[in-house]
């Protein structure tokens, strides 16, 4: 085995860029077959040559001062040489090499890699399409990380969409967004609009709109660039530059409670072309999205129906006053601020004097709507931090907050004078005939029972005080104020 040979067997060759090894005189030992095909030569024209046969004449120099330093010291790095095909062309390449030596360490041969400089042009495009990828992830990734941030800590569907505008505000290459959504009955409503104040932004929201992407764009995505156009939007054709790319992707909401399809179109510049594997990441976004939406969705539905259901324990649904469960709760509750920092509160009880003649007489229509009449009359009289509370039937209680019996009973005769000459029939009663006629008997009228909170009160001793109390009122020709 020759000497070259022997010791060369220890490193790989390289295939993918042109290889050749030389002797201790420049002579040719062998060449690998890139080195034969960018050169244009068989291999018996080469074998044996000296390396300097393939160089250009400007070249030797730089032959001559690099090649004793590869053989004496073993490296030279990035040697720029212009090589001549066989056809006359000039090809300028890049030189990197090494030397083997023997035992000894006595010189045996060269080994040089060459690289065209179309290499280097190629590697720079990969490099920059590298960067260009990593660009966009990491826009992506910011933009996930930052919609979940959204959904975590967003309290409803109007403050998530909120912060998905200033979101959408960061990325650079993010030129415009548009958020709206399809209702039952065809009509568009634009959640937000972000950057889409150019002529290709108007386009777009034009083309979302009409009927031909309405009815084709049920849950398709879009792109759209310089080697991609769209049929459905032409608009998009024409006006998207060649660093541009456009992507639509029309997100269904599952729930579908307010919001059952929004298109979310994303306008990019300088990311082109548009790779197919970076729909991956923004279809991870859209999923982000549905899932956001979705949860303030079912969020909003769930306190919908908590607030019914609330309403529907703690309210009366007849006149919408607080009901007897809600009356012993906020009694219990201020019983405790009463013992604990002494601050009073008093009630105020009443009833209808001879409502049960009136329903006897006109029909249980006519008595609700007295009933709800009422406590509307009564309510625009009260403070905001006050309540009202149906007992049952005809009977009523206030509860009135940092409120003394004396002042307490001011108000109840307020209210007694008030209803004794309120008009009941100037509401939109639909028995308001009826209550003429009960007027014309006389008006209508209440007796109250006014007490304060005692040292040792529970709700049942406090509540049977104020009703001895109204029922002490009945005893005195009605429409009159007892304190219990």
């Amino acid at each position: 085995m020759k000497d070259f040979q022997k010791y060369n067997l220890q490193y790989a060759e390289p295939k993918s860029t042109m290889f050749q090894m030389l002797d201790k005189n420049g002579d040719i030992l062998h060449v690998n077959d890139r080195w034969l095909e960018e050169m244009g030569y068989e291999r018996y024209e080469v074998i044996g040559n000296f390396f300097g046969k393939f160089i250009t004449k400007d070249t030797n120099t730089v032959v001559k001062k690099n090649f004793p330093h590869l053989k004496d010291y073993g490296f030279i790095n990035n040697v720029q040489l212009k090589l001549q095909r066989k056809d006359g062309v000039i090809i300028e390449t890049v030189l990197n090499g090494i030397s083997v030596y023997d035992k000894e360490g006595h010189f045996i041969n060269t080994r040089c890699e060459m690289r065209n400089l179309n290499y280097f042009m190629e590697s720079s495009k990969y490099i920059k399409g590298l960067l260009e990828k990593e660009r966009f992830l990491k826009e992506s990734l910011f933009l996930k990380s930052q919609i979940t941030q959204a959904i975590l800590y967003c309290g409803s569907l109007n403050e998530f969409l909120n912060s998905l505008i200033k979101i959408f505000k960061e990325p650079f290459e993010v030129m415009g967004v548009y958020l709206s959504f399809l209702d039952n009955f065809g009509k568009k409503t634009i959640l937000f609009d972000y950057k889409s104040e150019s002529e290709f932004s108007e386009t777009i929201k034009k083309s979302l709109n009409s009927k031909n992407y309405i009815s084709k764009a049920i849950d398709k995505t879009f792109i759209i660039d310089s080697n991609s156009k769209s049929q459905i939007l032409e608009g998009a054709n024409t006006h998207l530059k060649i660093n541009e790319s456009l992507v639509i992707m029309p997100i269904i909401s599952n729930k579908k409670i307010s919001v059952d399809k929004i298109d979310f179109f994303i306008h990019l510049k300088e990311l082109i072309p548009f790779e197919e594997e970076w729909l991956i990441f923004l279809k991870d976004i859209k999923t982000i999205l549905s899932l956001g939406i979705d949860t303030f969705e079912t969020n909003e539905s769930l306190k919908s129906t908590m607030k019914k259901l609330y309403q529907l324990s703690t309210k009366d649904p007849l006149t919408n006053v607080y009901n007897r469960y809600e009356f012993e709760k906020s009694v219990k509750e201020n019983i405790i601020i009463f013992e604990r920092y002494n601050t009073c509160f008093s009630l105020i009880m009443y009833d209808i004097d001879n409502f049960k003649i009136i329903n006897d007489t006109f029909g249980h229509c006519t008595g609700d709507k007295i009933l709800k009449e009422l406590c509307q009359l009564i309510t625009i009289n009260l403070r905001n931090f006050d309540k009202l509370f149906r007992l049952g039937g005809d009977e009523f209680i206030i509860l009135l907050p940092e409120t003394d019996q004396n002042e307490a009973f001011k108000l109840a005769e307020k209210l007694k004078n008030q209803i004794s000459s309120f008009n009941f029939s100037r509401g939109n009663l639909a028995c308001s005939l009826e209550i003429i006629e009960v007027q014309k008997a006389g008006n209508l009228t209440c007796s109250f029972g006014v007490t304060e909170v005692q040292k040792g009160d529970i709700v049942d001793k406090i509540l049977k005080r104020s009703d001895n109390a109204m029922y002490l009122s009945k005893k005195n020709n009605k429409n009159t104020v007892s304190i219990g």
